[in-house]
């Protein structure tokens, strides 16, 4: 019977993150999916139309592209054959009368169409930028509060150390 180092449940794209380390590190690893096909929630499909395969489970999947593990392994995944379909307009929310908000590669762009539905929007959609430019996508409650009172350093826009950031993702050209 074979043994692993690191049995890894789950072949969702943090499980294969996981297992990625873990091999890199010199772990003999085995990853454990139940469904056909690896992918998780970053699965697409042709599931409505002939030809159309939307995000089955995730959106913004293309963030992955910003992070520390496409910056260690993408070489590697994109010759294997992942790959990404990008869109200017990466997502969107349609409310019942009709009106939609709509995010855009463009800052900009995303900023006024903001503007346009809530002033009080834009302004938390600013604060937000301010706060994970150059920071992890995460924030805890005392990174939540300093970003509400300071504003970015110098600092926080040097990329070079970044682990991911959705805004660098969304925005390339912003940061």
């Amino acid at each position: 019977m074979r043994t692993y180092d690191a049995i890894v449940i789950g072949g969702g794209h943090n499980g294969l993150v996981a297992a990625l380390y873990l091999a890199k590190a010199g772990w003999s690893v085995a990853v454990v999916e139940r469904n056909d096909s690896v992918g998780g929630a970053i699965a697409g499909g042709e599931v409505t139309l002939p030809g159309f395969e939307p995000d089955l489970y995730s959106t913004n999947q293309n963030l992955f592209l910003g992070c520390a593990a496409y910056a260690d392994f993408g070489t590697d995944l994109t010759r294997l054959g992942l790959k990404f379909r990008v869109t200017h307009q990466p997502y969107s929310n349609v409310f019942p009368d009709g009106r939609s908000l709509r995010v855009h590669h463009d800052h900009e762009k995303t900023l006024e169409g903001l503007a346009a539905h809530s002033r009080a929007d834009a302004e938390g959609f600013e604060r937000l930028t301010r706060c994970t430019v150059g920071s992890p996508p995460t924030c805890s409650r005392s990174t939540a509060r300093r970003c509400r009172r300071e504003p970015p350093s110098e600092k926080s826009r040097d990329w070079s150390g970044s682990r991911g950031c959705a805004v660098r993702s969304t925005w390339p050209g912003r940061c």
